[in-house]
């Protein structure tokens, strides 16, 4: 159990850094690509834009959002499978 609890910890720091490092090039890649499919024009109506930001931040929402929760959840796990196994080992060696 404690393997298995340093394995989630240090699953979970990679993939927490991993997404931080490739956030930066979702958030890019969308907002591109809103500013590709704003019509063309010298201003823009209030309007316009709250839609344009509307969808912008759905976009990156949908890209990064259900992912990012894992690798907190799986070194929460770790915390707590260290934890447990600390208090039992702990334990044994007071029986003995």
């Amino acid at each position: 159990m404690r393997n298995l609890g340093y394995i989630l910890l240090i699953v979970g720091f990679i993939a927490t850094n991993w997404k931080i490092m490739h956030a930066r090039d979702i958030k890019y890649t969308v907002v591109s690509e809103e500013l590709r499919r704003m019509p063309q024009q010298e201003s823009y109506s209030r309007e316009d834009v709250r839609k344009s930001l509307d969808s912008a931040v759905t976009d990156s929402w949908l890209s990064m959002s259900p992912w990012s929760f894992f690798p907190s959840w799986a070194m929460l796990a770790g915390g707590v499978l260290l934890g447990i196994s600390c208090r039992q080992k702990r334990r044994s060696d007071h029986a003995v």
